[in-house]
């Protein structure tokens, strides 16, 4: 289902960016294949089903503590949760296997960083069914570039922020001493470029080195494990749709979770929007 409407707030429909978690999804190799099965069954005596789970924690969209490349680094449950929730910028470069570098970027990107401290880089034009040992991923230049723009989250289609050979890791290691949060392992083949709302919440795990990215339900959403949103400025109440345009043109939407769908249209059709929706 991931990057398909599933509901929304209001009538912001709602886009899931994480990747389905089931049985041979890629992994980096070597590490803990996906495993689920049951412990318990319905059946006679038994009036629940109850499974358990063997996986990495670097399986499908993820986040990495600073734990997971450094032993002085803090570990899951020690992580600032309010830098995986607000607005975000989603950007699209070429694919290829250089890293990302700051000129790799969008122009408008800078500008609209000013209003969306935090950045989704989409890679691929769908996910690859296998590993990507070729993915594209971060410099330690682009780390700083974002990092001096006052970004607190990055997160990208890849598996890792670093290519797939580094064993120095630089691009986490200066993402980590820059205080930048990182999402990895995202599956934004449906999103369009432009601004967001972001909710991708962590798993408080003590002493762990990675989560899934996991997210809390608004209203009657489901399925909420990573979930971006069309959004305004930071502070802008959710029902308010008069916001300046974005780069695009279109005037920023709100909508929690997942990603939204452009919606086009003038100021006042966007103020007469606001207004049907406060008065339901």
């Amino acid at each position: 289902m991931s990057g398909q409407a599933a509901g929304g707030l209001g009538s912001r429909p709602i886009f899931d960016i994480s990747r389905p978690v089931v049985a041979g999804i890629p992994v980096w190799p070597g590490d803990t294949a996906f495993e689920y099965k049951r412990t318990w069954k319905i059946g006679p005596g038994c009036p629940v089903n109850v499974g358990q789970v063997t996986m990495s924690l670097h399986t499908g969209a993820h986040t990495d503590a600073p734990y997971h490349f450094s032993d002085a680094g803090l570990d899951m449950a020690s992580v600032d949760i309010t830098k995986y929730v607000g607005p975000c910028v989603v950007a699209r470069v070429a694919a290829g296997e250089a890293g990302i570098r700051p000129s790799d970027l969008p122009a408008h990107v800078e500008a609209d960083l000013r209003r969306a401290p935090r950045l989704l880089v989409r890679t691929y034009a769908a996910r690859p069914s296998e590993f990507d040992v070729h993915m594209r991923h971060l410099t330690p230049e682009l780390a700083d570039w974002l990092a001096d723009r006052g970004v607190v989250l990055v997160g990208l289609d890849t598996d890792s922020m670093d290519a797939f050979d580094s064993k120095e890791l630089p691009s986490h290691l200066r993402l980590a001493a820059r205080g930048v949060a990182i999402l990895e392992g995202l599956d934004l083949s449906k999103i369009e470029p432009g601004l967001y709302d972001l909710v991708a919440l962590p798993l408080r795990l003590v002493g762990a080195d990675a989560s899934p990215a996991d997210g809390r339900p608004t209203r009657r959403l489901e399925r909420l494990r990573v979930r971006a949103a069309r959004a305004g400025e930071a502070g802008v109440p959710v029902l308010d749709r008069t916001r300046r345009a974005d780069h695009t043109g279109r005037a920023p939407d709100v909508i929690g979770v997942r990603v939204a769908e452009h919606e086009r249209g003038d100021r006042a059709a966007a103020a007469a929007h606001v207004r049907d929706d406060r008065s339901s």
